[in-house]
This record gives structure tokens, sequence and C-alpha cells, in this order.
């Protein structure tokens, strides 16, 4: 039956989001430091380890595919595009953010033109490639949903996400199909995954979810661990990593609530600080290196471990609120903008 999407709130999305940023700070963890570097013998820690990584992989896939759940109906059209203008306020306040740490905390030096060629380029946030990437898509969406709601029947819907699957998943799985020229586009498999599952409104038992995601997570672990040099697990696309994001997703996308209470509007906010969390928590990421990792000279990923069960947390809180702060300085810059503009126009209709 369907929901009365107007009178309920659909929370679990939100917690979908909220999964995924965690994510983010769990994979640049292992990431950024230096656990590509050590030896993976096959030890319960190790595996442990190796395991949450890769689980911790679909969190990007996680943003996009519910991006494509979310946006399966926009039109291109003024009140869609004026959307981009909170993306690139919040990208511009967190990279004038980044600039000032670097400077002040890391030491580095930028001349007003590098300062604006880092901005222009996303290389001022270091991990501003997902908003590069976010952006080309936001632009793109309205015509991708023009052509995906165009496709006439739930079959060929169907088609093109197997073929999806096959061109960007398959090839960045096993190598023997690595002919990898799709493979970097692999957003687009997301964003239409999302889309198909707006569609088809499937219904799977949770208590199969579970068990056939931690079989995928040990199974990319095993892979790992004994370097099993037929498949290529390090990237965002690989098939374990599509089923994984599949699984979460299908836990969480359809919990409903009739009532917000503290809770439940304590989730929406935090959910809604996803974008400038992304790029502030590389602030925090470098910071722990510095105090702890740099003071205790500690280069090895076993050595910092310990370390790491107490970061991550305090890098997800700390990126929280600073994401909330500049959420806040959004808001407040585009009602100035408004003003401003709304201003002008007047000027402009009273000249002419």
């Amino acid at each position: 039956m369907e929901r009365n999407v107007t009178k309920e709130y659909n929370y679990g999305l939100d917690i979908i989001r909220i999964i995924a940023m965690i994510l983010v700070v769990t994979v640049h963890s292992t990431t950024f430091n230096n656990w590509a570097e050590i030896k993976h013998d096959v030890n319960i820690i190790n595996f442990l380890v190796t395991a949450v990584r890769f689980l911790s992989y679909t969190c990007v896939p996680l943003f996009i595919m519910l991006t494509g759940y979310l946006c399966k109906d926009k039109q291109p059209n003024k009140q869609y595009y004026k959307k981009i203008i909170r993306i690139i306020i919040e990208y511009l306040i967190c990279s004038i953010i980044i600039c000032l740490f670097k400077i002040y905390f890391l030491d580095m030096k930028f001349t007003f033109l590098e300062f604006l060629k880092q901005i222009i380029t996303f290389n001022m946030a270091d991990y501003s490639w997902y908003i590069n990437m976010y952006i080309g898509l936001f632009l793109l969406i309205p015509f991708f949903n023009i052509l995906y709601n165009n496709i006439p029947s739930q079959l060929q819907k169907t088609l093109l996400i197997v073929f999806l699957i096959v061109i960007f998943s398959l090839t960045s799985t096993c190598l023997p199909f690595s002919w990898n020229y799709w493979v970097t586009a692999y957003p687009l498999m997301y964003y239409f995954i999302g889309c198909y599952l707006r569609d088809i409104k499937l219904h799977i038992n949770k208590y199969w979810l579970i068990p056939i995601m931690l079989f995928m997570v040990i199974i990319e672990a095993i892979l790992s661990i004994f370097n099993v040099t037929f498949f290529t697990i390090e990237n965002h696309s690989n098939i374990f990593c599509v089923v994984i994001c599949f699984c979460i997703f299908m836990l969480f996308y359809n919990n409903f609530v009739s009532k917000q209470n503290l809770l439940i509007k304590c989730i929406r906010k935090i959910s809604n600080t996803s974008l400038s969390f992304f790029l502030l928590s590389f602030v925090f990421d470098e910071l722990f290196k510095v105090l702890i990792f740099k003071r205790l000279q500690l280069n090895n990923f076993y050595d910092k471990l310990p370390h790491l069960l107490y970061i991550v947390p305090i890098t997800i809180i700390l990126s929280i609120l600073s994401a909330f702060i500049v959420g806040l300085m959004s808001k407040y810059i585009i009602k100035l903008l408004k003003i401003f503009t709304n201003k002008f126009l007047n000027l402009l209709r009273k000249r002419i």
C-alpha cells in the first residue's frame, strides 16, 4: 500500500546519509594512515580492519544512490538549478576554512592567484573531488531523468541497470574484464540504481539483507588478505561494493514516522550537514595526524590503530558541528544575496 508521504516523514533516508557520513571518515582513517603499506597477515585484527575498510567503501555510492532515489523526478527548471547556489557557497566557505587551516596550522603558503586557482580546480579542499563530481551530476540530473523516465517499460529499465552493472562494476571487479574506459563514470550507475529503486518500490526481508551484506564483506576481506590478484576491489564500483550498498540502502530506506520528535529532528539536522561534513573532515583528519601521530612518531598503521578507535568518533562529531556552522553561514549569505539581488533588480526596473 502506498504511504501518505504528505503526512509521514521518511527518516530512513536521513539515516542512510548519516551512515555514509560515518563511513567517509572511517575509510579515510585507513586510506591516509598507511594501511596500504602494512603486511596483511592472516589474523583476526587484520581481518576486522580490512572488513571495516571495504564496508566503508560504500560511503560515496550511498550518497549517489540516495541522490538518484530523491531526485528521480527533478526537471530542468529555475527552481531546481537555483539550489546549486547553496552547494557553491558551502564549498567556498569550506575552502576558505581549509585554506586558513593549511596556512596557520600546516605552515603552507598561498598567493591570492594560487588560492583562486585551487578553488576553481577543486584542489584547495583535499576531498573536494566529490564536489567536483557532484556539481557535474547535479547539472545533468534533470536530463538523466528525462532519459530514464521516458524508457517505456520496466523490463527495459531493468536491462539498463543490468548493463550499467556489467559496464561499470564487472569491469572494475575482475581483471580479465578490465576494459576500464567507463569505470571512472561509476556515479551514473549508482544514480540510476537509486532511480530504479524509487520506481520498483522493492521490499526484501531484512533478515536476508544482513547475512548477504556480511558475506560480501567477508569475501572482500579474504580476497584482500590473501592478495587474490584475479580481483580488483580497491574501488567504489566493484560488484561487492554494489551489493553491500544495495543491502544498506534496503535496510533503512523505508522507515517512516508520522510525528517528528526531537530525535528525528536531530537526525534530519545532522543529515543536512553532509556536503560540508565531507569537506571539513579533512581538517580533523590532518589535525589528529599532527597532534597525535607525528608527535608520538607513529608511522605504522597498527601503531595508529588504538588511537583511531577514538579519533574516528571525535572526527565525526567535530565535522558535524563544523558543518552545521557552515550551513548556518551559507543560509545567512543566501538571504543577503536575495536581498541585494532584489534591490538591484528594483533599481533596474525604476531606471528602465
